[in-house]
Parts: structure tokens; sequence; C-alpha cells
């Protein structure tokens, strides 16, 4: 089996994808031994080297990668989001590489659950306000990083644990990709007579790596404008899905919308119209509300938290049909 990179229009075989991650691997471990003699460091150089091996190779092997940012406060949403895909679509757990901003977050996970792919980069606080300079600031280095995958050949589905999975996604979703493999593939967080690009469920190909960087740069730009402006800036800078909806449009680039029915966005909690029209979606993201406290309340209110009373996984998927059912005849 082989797989294309579409921007090189270059076969990349399993076997040269194998011998390239053991050939970084190698040297990895050379150098942290190194380091480990001096009381040096590890170079964020390398760091970065080894994170994009394994997104390559993931991508390279699977067709695309998942890719989850995750900070300290969303540690827990983050490991119920695991629960809740071992549950519903296990495959997706080898495909997926979680990225957070600090390594004593990055070790919890992987001790919470073996063999997951996660990595920590240095980054400004992530407790940061939404809509703050700061808070854009996480949102520019996370595209950064996004962007440097993509021109490195991955192509990249962009994923947020802050969200539930209730029925499986990843065969759905390579049925979507093998027949618009250079598309982009986007969850909508409006109404699909006005869709916005859900910055939680995309799927970005490696052939627009001109257009990513383009859009990063234009992001970058903008928000360097703001550097310094204290309080809430969400109004001058209504963020990257904002932008990015509007250049897709602009520059026409092929999208491929994703029912609202089947990965629907937080209003599906709150709005009992739209809940009534779409009773049973794949995924619904967590957001329209403020606070991970208030999401997490929600979530244990809707029977969508997958942790038990002491933090570890539930084993059976809870009814959550029955659930609905009742929410939606009150």
């Amino acid at each position: 089996m082989t797989c294309e990179r579409r921007h090189s229009r270059r076969v990349v075989t399993p076997f040269r994808s194998v011998v390239r991650y053991a050939l970084v691997i190698t040297c990895f471990w050379h150098l942290r031994l190194l380091c480990a003699i001096t009381g040096e460091q590890l170079p964020q150089s390398e760091f970065d080297l080894l994170l994009v091996s394994q997104v390559t190779s993931i991508s390279d092997s699977e067709g695309y990668v998942y890719v989850l940012f995750f900070n300290e406060a969303y540690l827990e949403k983050t490991k119920s989001w695991v629960c809740n895909i071992q549950l519903v679509d296990a495959a997706v757990i080898s495909k997926t590489v979680f990225i957070t901003s600090n390594e004593r977050t990055a070790q919890n996970l992987r001790n919470f659950v073996e063999h997951l792919h996660v990595f920590a980069f240095n980054a400004p606080s992530s407790g940061s306000p939404y809509g703050t300079y700061e808070y854009f600031e996480i949102t520019r280095i996370r595209l950064k990083i996004q962007s440097t995958f993509i021109e490195h050949g991955a192509n990249v589905f962009l994923i947020e644990s802050d969200s539930v999975w209730l029925l499986p996604v990843g065969r759905y979703i390579d049925e979507y990709i093998a027949t618009n493999r250079d598309s982009f593939i986007p969850a909508t967080d409006r109404e699909s007579s006005n869709p916005l690009i859900s910055a939680g469920f995309l799927y970005v190909p490696s052939s627009e790596a001109m257009f990513f960087k383009s859009y990063y740069v234009m992001y970058s730009t903008n928000l360097r404008k703001l550097r310094g402006v204290r309080g809430r800036i969400h109004t001058q800078d209504p963020g990257e899905q904002h932008l990015m909806t509007k250049l897709l449009h602009e520059y026409n680039e092929r999208v491929l919308w994703l029912e609202d029915c089947n990965f629907a966005r937080g209003t599906w909690y709150s709005d009992r119209k739209y809940r009534s029209r779409c009773p049973r979606p794949r995924v619904i993201q967590n957001n329209y509300i403020i606070s991970i406290s208030n999401k997490v309340r929600r979530a244990k209110k809707w029977k969508h938290w997958f942790l038990d009373m002491h933090g570890t996984c539930i084993s059976i998927m809870p009814n959550i049909s029955r659930k609905i059912d009742q929410v939606i005849r009150m």
C-alpha cells in the first residue's frame, strides 16, 4: 500500500517512512543522552523534528493524521475524550497526536493511557482569558505548528477534546477524504446557510500548504498590530475561524462542508429545534459556552463524560440516547 503526498506528487512507501522515522528516533536519543551527561536542555528544534516526524509518519501510513491541542486546564477533559474514543472508535487513538504546552501535562496524559502520541512545546501560559491578546497568541503558535506539519507533507485533521463522539467517525471520514483528498473538509460553527470554519473539526490537505502558510502569515500580521492592548480584543480580532472562512471564499478554494446533523456545534445543547432536527449527531462540539467548569458540568449533565469518580475510564458506553429523548420531550 502506498500513500501519496499531494503537494509534491511523490510516492512515499511505508518502508521509507519507517526508515526515516527510525533515523530521527536514533538521532534524538543520542542527543538526549548527551544532554543528560552535560546537564543541558534538549534543544526545541530537535524536539520539533521528532514531533514533525511522528506527524508525517502517521499521515504517510494512514493518509492523514488527527492533531489535538490541549492545555493543563483541559487535561481531565482530554482524559475523558480518550475514554470516549476507546469506547466508540478506538482505531482513532493510534492516528492522533496530542500536543500540549508543558511537559508535566504531557507526562500526566502518557501515564493515564499507554502508547499515546503525546508531545509538549514551550508556549505562553495557556490559562489566558478568552478574547485577550495572550489567548490569540496561543492560537497563533498552534497555527504555526499546523503550518509546519502541512509544509512537511502531512494531511492534518484538527480535532478537539472539548467534544463528544457518539458514533464511529474514522471510516466515515475516510470515505470523504478518499474522494476529496485535496479539499478542505470542515464542520461548521454556524447555520449551514452561512457556514463558519470549525477550529475543532477541520481537515487540511498538504496540497494546500501555500494557502495555509499565507493564512497563518496574515493572521500573525493582524494580531501583531494589537500587541500591548489590554483586556479583551476579540471585537477587533474575531479569531482564526472568521479569517480562514473569508480567505477560503475569496480564493475560491475547494471546501466540502460536513453536515451539521452529523457534526454538531455546541448550540445543539441549548437549541431544542436543533436537537429535534438532529437527534443523533456523530460528534458534538462542546462550544458556545464559557469556562471549563461549565463545559464539564454540561458534559456530565448530558452523560457526555467518560471518567468515573476515581478519574479512570468508564467501561460501558452510557445510555446517551435515552437522555437525549428525555430532554427533547421537555
